[in-house]
Order: C-alpha cells, then structure tokens, then sequence
C-alpha cells in the first residue's frame, strides 16, 4: 500500500505486509478460485486487530484509499497493453497486486502477479484475457470492500 497517496503517514506504515501480517501475494494460501471470496476475512481481522481503537478509522481510510486508487492502476494497465508498454504493465500490476493482498484480495493479486510475470517477459499482447479475469475480478473485491466500509 505504500504507493497510495491518500493515506497519512502513519497508515502507511502500519498496512505494510510484513507488520500486519498480511500475506505475499506468491503465497500458495492465496490462490482463489472463481467461488472463493472476494476478500480474505483473515487478512482485514489482522488490520482491525493491529489497529486496536483506531480500527474503523484507519480501514477506512485505507480502503477508501484503494478503492480510488485501483481504478486508476487498472487504467494504467490497459493503457500498457493497448500501447504496448511492458514496464507500465509490469509496475501497475506490481502496485495493485501488493495493496490488494495487504487487504486480502487474493485472487485479485494472484491475477496481477500473473500480468506482472507476462510483462516482465515483454510478452503484453497474451495478457488480453487475463485482463479481463482482473477487471472482472476487481468488480468482486470493490463489491466487498464497500460492503464492508458499510459495516465499519
């Protein structure tokens, strides 16, 4: 998360995977299948329990953050493979598949890892289907992330 502007500071540090224990987005544990969840209820435990008092706010701001953020990576993306660009592939996909996984989106990182590896190969034209699989996928994970800003 820490390429997203819109969070303080302190949020910043606070969400990176390796204090939240959240989980690398290699991790075999995060692999998801069409019927899984969209978001990994594990994942946002550990940031409400990381944050303590501040939990309602501090969610909230991170995924309001994301949730406007990722959008933008996505654009970024499919900008890259209409233009043909690998590294602006390669980088939007590296950015929304770490945010995603610190919020437990684990399909959705699995899926940028996947286009992640693909623009490091500079091989963009083979990622027009697995492009479409995140779209469609970010549309599950957005779903959950506002129902869950609802709960807060």
């Amino acid at each position: 998360m820490a390429k997203m502007n819109n969070q303080p500071s302190d949020y910043k540090q606070k969400t990176s995977a390796n204090q939240t224990g959240a989980k690398n987005a290699d991790d075999p544990d995060l692999k998801s299948s069409p019927e899984s969840a969209a978001i990994l209820g594990d994942a946002l435990e550990k940031l409400r329990k990381y944050f303590h008092e501040q939990a309602s706010e501090a969610l909230g701001e991170i995924i309001n953050a994301y949730l406007h953020e990722a959008p933008m990576l996505i654009g970024r993306m499919r900008q890259a493979i209409e233009e043909s660009i690998p590294q602006q592939l390669q980088n939007a996909a590296h950015t929304l598949k770490s945010s995603s996984a610190t919020l437990g989106a684990a399909g959705l990182a699995q899926l940028c890892q996947e286009m992640e590896t693909i623009a490091q190969a500079d091989n963009v034209p083979e990622v027009s289907k697995l492009f479409s699989q995140l779209s469609a996928e970010y549309v599950r994970v957005e779903t959950a992330l506002q129902d869950e800003l609802t709960k807060l």
